[in-house]
């Protein structure tokens, strides 16, 4: 039988939910964190949701829910206060923008910002965290979805060599290069931002959608 609560989430668990919540939020959080992911300690559920998002996990398919849907095993009983919180089950799944192939790569064009191109925060995946809690018989469920912007390394050529933007002007081969000297009558320079785990330099989460609930066991 399904219980109606008022904030979707029973309070103890709700105090859990926070924790993970306040997790992903501090590194995105100028103030204390540049969102940089290499400031998070190493067994940060931050720096776990930008790695599982980056890495080689498959995104969500309804159809194939077990293949598809992964566990935050550091929620495990282990490592959880399961008298304070019950027992905690954390579920993750990802979904990639329907944009973002085409924000992933384009073209500069004489006169554009090449720092607005090296800054731009992309929104590659909607992340979800579902989180179950099983206390005093009954099941509490509450799922968070955010957003997650990223900022990237960015690969620049220009008539097939690869350029480098360093103290306002451009490098060949790499950032202390010889200089180089774009000839636009030989077309726009290209770019793809480099869209991995090593590449990643800044990683902000936003939330984008929340539900929640309560239902006994039969």
């Amino acid at each position: 039988m399904r219980i109606g609560i008022s904030d979707g989430v029973c309070p103890r668990d709700s105090l859990f939910v926070g924790t993970l919540d306040d997790e992903l939020k501090k590194y995105s959080n100028p103030k204390i964190a540049p969102g940089d992911p290499q400031s998070a300690p190493e067994n940060s559920f931050y720096r776990y949701a930008y790695q599982f998002l980056e890495g080689e996990y498959g995104e969500f398919d309804p159809d194939h829910p077990d293949e598809t849907i992964f566990h935050y095993t550091a929620a495990s009983p282990d490592s959880v206060d399961t008298g304070k919180y019950g027992e905690i089950r954390v579920a993750l799944y990802k979904e990639a923008d329907q944009n973002q192939d085409d924000a992933m790569s384009g073209e500069l064009v004489e006169g554009a910002g090449v720092d607005d191109i090296m800054n731009a925060g992309i929104i590659r995946y909607i992340f979800t965290v579902e989180v179950t809690a099983d206390l005093d018989g009954v099941s509490y469920s509450y799922s968070t979805e955010y957003r997650q912007m990223a900022t990237y390394d960015v690969r620049f050529t220009h008539n097939g060599t690869n350029i480098f933007w360093n103290n306002n002007e451009w490098h060949q081969d790499h950032q202390n290069g010889s200089v180089y000297s774009v000839d636009w009558t030989q077309g726009n320079i290209q770019y793809e931002y480099q869209s991995d785990s090593n590449n990643i330099t800044r990683c902000v989460f936003e939330n984008a959608y929340e539900e929640g609930g309560a239902h006994e066991e039969p």
